[in-house]
C-alpha cells in the first residue's frame, strides 16, 4: 500500500538527484561542490520530515528489514564516535559527520519510499537525464564553449569535468550512471537510455580516470559470470559463491598480469606512472595513520590535517618542488579508516558486499519477477562502487555519494518489499508519538542550519579572495571576518585573515590569525611559515626582551616546518634569519667572548641560509647577500667575496650587491690581503657585462656595471692604466650617460689626468654626431665650450647656466645638481683659464662659473672664479657689485665652515 506522503519523499528525492547533479554556484570557492552539499542537506531535513510523519506498522516493519539498515547505522556511530575524537571537534561534527548524517536520512528516505523495481527505475530515468545533460555541457567545454566563468589554470575544461568541478569527481559519477543507464536500457519504457550510454562512455574516457574505467569493466565482467554460472549452477546460494569466487579469481589474475607486464617492461611490478606513485606513497602514509589510531581514526575531514605527519620522502620532495599534495588518499575503504577507525571502513566496504549480494539474489529469480534485470543493475552498481573506491573518493564527492545513498536505500525498499508490500498503518494522532517526531525533527533542524551557515561563510569567503585580488584589504577583511564568524572551525579562514593583515602591515594581527589556524590544523605549514615571518618582523621592531620571544617563537615554529619538510628552502632561510636577529642579543663573560658567541649563531645561520639554497630558494639573492654580510660581520672577507659573486650572477642589476662589493675590496686592501681574491668579482662582473650589453634595455645595467669594474681596478687593484682604460670604454660606447662621464672626471682629477678627459669628450661627441643621435643638453654645452674657438667658451658655458637653471628648478637638491653638473663645470672653467677671450666675455664667463659654483655650494671656488672676473679691467660699478658677490660668498663659506 502506497501513501500519498511515500509518493511525495519520490518526487523530492528525484528532484534532489537532478538538481545536486546539475546545480553549480560561482559565488562559493569550489563552484560545483559546496552549492551541490547545501542542496543535499536541506533536502534530506525536508525528506527526514516526510519519513517521519509516514504511516507505517512498526512491528511488520521491523521483522523484514534489509541488513543494509544497521549497517549504515554503525558506519553513522562510528563516525560519530570518530568526531568527538578528533583534534578539530568543531570541523569533524559541523563539517563533516552533518554531511554523513545528511546522507543517512537520505538512505531512510529511499528505503521507505521505494518498494518496487518500477519505482526505482523512474528515480534512474531522473539521474540518467540529468547526468546526461551534465555530458553535453561536458562536451562543449571540451570542444571549447563555456558560458560560465571557471578559473582554468590548469586547462582542465578540456577534460570535461562538466557541473562537477573536476574530471576526477566527473568520472565517479559518469562511471555507476553509465551502469545505471544500462539497466534502464533493458526495461520496455527505459529503452531510450541506450542514447546516454556512447555519450557517457565517451565523457569518461575524457576524463582519463582509470580507476572508474576498471570498475566499469568490472561491472561487466560480473554480469558476465554471473551469467554463466547460472546457466549450469541452479542453486541460488552456490550461484552467489561461485560468482563471488570468480570475481576474486579474475582480479587476482588481472592483477598478476598487469604486474608481470609492468616487471618485464619496466623492472617493477607496478607501473611507474608518476601520479600512481604519489598515490602509493598516499597508501602507505595512511596505513600508518590507521596503525596509530585503528580504533576510532583521526576524526571525519582529518585526512589532510594530519597527513604530512606521515609523509613520505617523495611526498616531501613533491611537496617542496611543486607545493603539491594528497588530500585525500585516493582509496576509499584506507581513507575511512583513517579518519573514523577501522570498524567504519569494515561497515562501508560491508555494505557494498551486502548491496552486491542483495542484486544477485534479486537478479536471481525467475525471469518473470521483474526483479532480474533491476538486480543485476545493483549488483554491478554496488561492485563498481567498491572497486573505484580503491581508486578515488565517491564518498568525497557529493554527486556519488548522494547516488550512492539514494540507490543503496532503494536497494533495501526493495529487498524488504520483495515478497509482498509491507501493510502500511493509518496515521495515529497521538500526542505522544506526535511529541517523539517533532522532538527528532527539531534536532535534525541542525542539518540545515549548519549547511546554511557553512555556504554562507564560504559566500563571504569568496567575497574576501574578489577584495584581496583588487587590494581592498578592509572589505577583504571584513568578508573573512564573517566568514570565520560562521565556521569557526574552518583554519582556511584565519588564514586568509593573516593574508590580509600582511598586505596592511599589521603584524600583530598577522601572527595572531596564523597561530588559530595552526591551532585548527597544526600541519598547515605555509601558515607556520607565515606565522614565522610575522614574528621575525615583529622582533625587528620591538624593545629586547620582546624581540627575543618572538623570535623564539618564529624558531618554534620553524623547527615544526622542518620536521614535517626537511626540504622546505623557505623553512631554512627564516630560521637563518631568526637566528640572525638573535646574534643581535648574544652576551658574554668578556668582549671576546661577547664577539665569539655572536659568531657561533652567525656561523649556525649561515648554515641554513647554504640549506635554504641548496633546497632551491627562490630569493638566492637576498641570501647571497646575508651570507657576504655575515662574512664581514664574522671577518672572513673571502667568504662573503664569494657570496656576492653568486649575488651578482643571481642578479647583475642589484644596486645592493654593487655597493657591497666595493666595502669588500675595501675590507681586502685594509687587511692586507691583496687583491687576488677579487679576480672572481671581476670575471663576474665581465660576464655580467657582456651579457646585458646585448639587451637593449638592461644598457643602464650594464653601464652602471663596467663603472663598478672600473672603479674596483682603479680602487682595489690600483691599475690606473687600466681604470683609465675602462672608463674610457663606457664614455666611448655610451657619451650620453651623464654619471660616466662625472665618476671618469673624478678619477681623472686624482690622478692629473684632466686634459685626457677634453680629448675623449670630443672624440666621443664626434662618434656621436656621425651617428646622428641627439645627446643631452648638458653634454651638447660641454662639448661646445671645449672647442679651439675662442667664443666658443662663451656660448659653453652660457648654454651649460641655461641647463643647469632649468634642471635646478625641477630638483632645488644641490648634491644631485653637483652629481650631475660639477664636472661639467670643471671642465669648461679649466677650458676658461686656458683661452684668450675678450675683457667683456671673460668677466661674464667668470661670473656664471661663479653661479653655477655657488649652485653647488661650493663657495670656495665660486669666491675664486668672481677673483678672477674682478682681476680684471672693469668700470667701478661693475667692480663693486662683483665685490659685494664676493663679500656674500665669503659670508656664506664662513657659516658652512662653521
Amino acid at each position: 500500500m502506497d501513501s500519498r506522503l511515500a509518493k511525495t519523499n519520490r518526487c523530492l528525492l528525484a528532484s534532489l538527484a537532478f538538481l545536486v547533479v546539475l546545480a553549480i554556484s560561482p559565488y562559493s570557492p569550489n563552484s560545483a561542490v559546496d552549492i551541490k552539499i547545501l542542496i543535499y542537506e536541506l533536502f534530506a531535513f525536508a525528506a527526514l520530515a516526510l519519513w517521519l510523519f509516514t504511516p507505517r506498522c512498526a512491528r511488520g516493519e521491523a521483522r523484514r528489514s534489509s541488513a543494509l539498515l544497521p549497517l549504515f547505522i554503525a558506519y553513522l556511530v562510528f563516525n560519530l564516535a570518530a568526531a568527538f575524537y578528533s583534534g578539530n571537534m568543531g570541523y569533524s561534527l559541523s563539517r563533516e559527520f552533518i554531511k554523513t548524517a545528511a546522507l543517512f536520512i537520505l538512505f531512510l528516505a529511499a528505503a521507505d519510499a521505494y518498494q518496487t523495481p518500477k519505482q526505482v527505475w523512474t528515480l534512474i530515468s531522473v539521474i540518467c537525464v540529468a547526468v546526461s545533460i551534465a555530458a553535453v555541457y561536458g562536451l562543449a567545454q571540451h570542444m571549447g564553449s563555456d558560458p560560465f566563468p571557471w578559473i582554468d589554470p590548469t586547462n582542465m575544461l578540456h577534460d570535461a569535468p562538466a557541473t562537477f568541478g573536476n574530471p576526477n569527481l566527473a568520472s565517479h559519477v559518469f562511471m555507476p550512471t553509465i551502469i545505471l543507464a544500462v539497466g534502464l536500457s533493458t526495461q520496455r519504457k527505459g529503452r531510450w537510455a541506450i542514447l546516454c550510454i556512447p555519450l557517457l562512455l565517451g565523457l569518461l574516457t575524457l576524463a582519463k580516470t582509470r580507476g572508474s574505467l576498471i570498475a566499469l569493466v568490472g561491472a561487466a565482467a560480473l554480469v558476465l559470470v554471473v551469467t554463466i554460472v547460472s546457466r549450469r549452477v541452479k542453486k541460488l546460494s552456490h550461484v552467489i559463491v561461485l560468482t563471488f569466487a570468480a570475481l576474486l579469481v579474475t582480479a587476482m589474475v588481472g592483477i598478476a598480469t598487469v604486474a608481470t607486464i609492468t616487471k618485464l617492461n619496466t623492472g617493477q611490478i607496478y607501473p611507474q606512472d608518476e601520479s600512481l606513485v604519489f598515490r602509493f606513497n598516499s597508501f602507505y602514509g595512511a596505513c600508518r595513520m590507521i596503525q596509530d589510531r585503528p580504533w576510532v581514526g583521526h576524526g571525519p575531514g582529518m585526512y589532510r590535517v594530519h597527513s604530512p605527519e606521515y609523509w613520505t620522502t617523495l611526498e616531501k620532495t613533491v611537496f617542496t618542488d611543486l607545493n603539491r599534495r594528497n588530500a585525500y588518499v585516493h582509496n576509499e575503504p584506507l581513507e575511512i579508516a583513517t579518519e573514523a577507525g577501522l570498524p567504519a571502513a569494515i561497515a562501508y566496504i560491508t555494505i557494498l558486499v551486502i548491496g552486491i549480494y542483495y542484486g544477485l539474489s534479486l537478479g536471481l529469480r525467475p525471469r518473470n519477477s521483474g526483479h532480474r534485470s533491476f538486480g543485476l543493475t545493483m549488483a554491478a552498481f554496488f561492485l563498481a562502487f567498491l572497486v573505484d573506491g580503491f581508486a578515488g573518493f565517491n564518498l568525497h564527492a557529493p554527486v556519488s555519494a548522494v547516488l550512492l545513498f539514494l540507490i543503496a536505500g532503494t536497494m533495501a525498499g526493495v529487498w524488504r518489499e520483495r515478497e509482498a508490500p509491507t501493510v502500511r498503518c493509518a496515521f495515529r494522532y497521538e500526542w505522544f508519538p506526535i511529541a517523539r517526531r517533532l522532538f527528532v525533527l527539531g534536532c535534525a533542524l541542525i542539518i540545515p542550519v549548519l549547511g546554511i551557515r557553512e555556504f554562507s561563510a564560504q559566500l563571504f569567503h569568496q567575497r574576501g579572495l574578489g577584495a584581496l585580488k583588487f587590494e581592498a584589504h578592509a572589505e577583504a577583511t571584513e568578508s573573512f571576518a564573517k566568514a570565520a564568524s560562521l565556521a569557526p572551525y574552518d583554519w582556511i579562514h584565519p588564514y586568509f585573515l593573516g593574508i590580509t593583515a600582511k598586505g596592511m602591515g599589521r603584524l600583530d594581527d598577522e601572527a595572531r590569525y596564523f597561530g588559530r589556524t595552526i591551532e585548527l590544523h597544526p600541519n598547515f605549514i605555509h601558515a607556520r611559515t607565515r606565522k614565522a615571518q610575522a614574528l621575525i618582523n615583529q622582533a625587528t621592531s620591538s624593545s629586547d626582551e620582546e624581540a627575543l620571544a618572538f623570535l623564539e617563537e618564529a624558531v618554534s615554529e620553524v623547527e615544526q616546518v622542518i620536521r614535517i619538510a626537511p626540504q622546505l628552502p623557505e623553512a631554512h632561510e627564516l630560521f637563518g634569519r631568526a637566528l640572525l636577529l638573535q646574534a643581535n642579543w648574544q652576551t658574554g663573560s668578556s668582549p671576546d667572548e661577547t664577539i665569539e658567541r655572536k659568531n657561533e649563531v652567525r656561523q649556525k645561520a649561515e648554515g641554513y641560509l647554504l640549506k635554504a639554497i641548496e633546497y632551491g630558494s627562490d630569493e638566492k639573492e637576498a641570501l647571497y647577500l646575508l651570507l657576504a654580510k655575515i662574512g664581514l660581520a664574522r671577518h672572513d672577507v673571502y667568504a662573503a667575496q664569494d657570496a656576492l659573486v653568486h649575488a651578482l650572477e643571481s642578479n647583475p642589476e642589484s644596486e645592493e650587491s654593487w655597493m657591497l662589493l666595493l666595502t669588500t675590496g675595501s675590507r681586502l686592501l685594509d687587511s692586507s690581503q691583496g687583491s687576488s681574491g677579487y679576480d672572481a668579482i671581476i670575471d663576474s662582473l665581465e660576464w655580467c657585462i657582456e651579457r646585458l650589453s646585448n639587451t637593449q634595455d638592461k644598457l643602464e645595467a650594464a653601464v652602471a656595471l663596467s663603472l663598478l669594474r672600473a672603479d674596483i681596478l682603479h680602487t682595489v687593484y690600483r691599475d690606473d692604466s687600466g681604470a683609465e682604460k675602462a672608463f674610457q670604454e663606457i664614455v666611448l660606447a655610451h657619451p650620453a650617460r651623464i654619471e660616466a662621464w662625472a665618476q671618469y672626471h673624478l678619477f681623472a682629477q686624482a690622478n692629473d689626468r684632466e686634459e685626457a678627459v677634453n680629448g675623449i669628450f670630443i672624440q666621443a661627441v664626434a662618434r656621436q654626431e656621425n651617428a646622428d643621435e641627439t645627446l643631452p643638453e648638458l653634454i651638447q654645452a660641454v662639448a661646445v665650450g671645449l672647442q679651439k674657438d675662442k667664443n666658443g667658451i662663451v656660448e659653453g658655458v652660457s648654454r651649460l647656466v641655461s641647463a643647469l637653471q632649468r634642471d635646478h628648478t625641477l630638483d632645488p637638491n644641490p648634491a644631485r645638481v653637483a652629481a650631475d653638473y660639477s664636472w661639467a663645470v670643471d671642465l669648461l672653467a679649466a677650458r676658461a683659464q686656458q683661452t684668450s677671450m675678450r675683457p667683456e666675455d671673460a668677466r661674464a664667463v667668470y661670473v656664471q662659473l661663479s653661479l653655477m659654483y655657488e649652485v653647488f655650494q661650493d663657495f670656495e671656488t665660486a669666491v675664486q672664479m668672481l677673483d678672477r672676473a674682478l682681476s680684471i679691467e672693469a668700470d667701478e660699478a661693475w667692480r663693486d657689485s662683483v665685490q659685494q658677490k664676493i663679500d656674500t660668498m665669503q659670508q656664506k663659506l664662513k657659516a658652512q665652515q662653521d
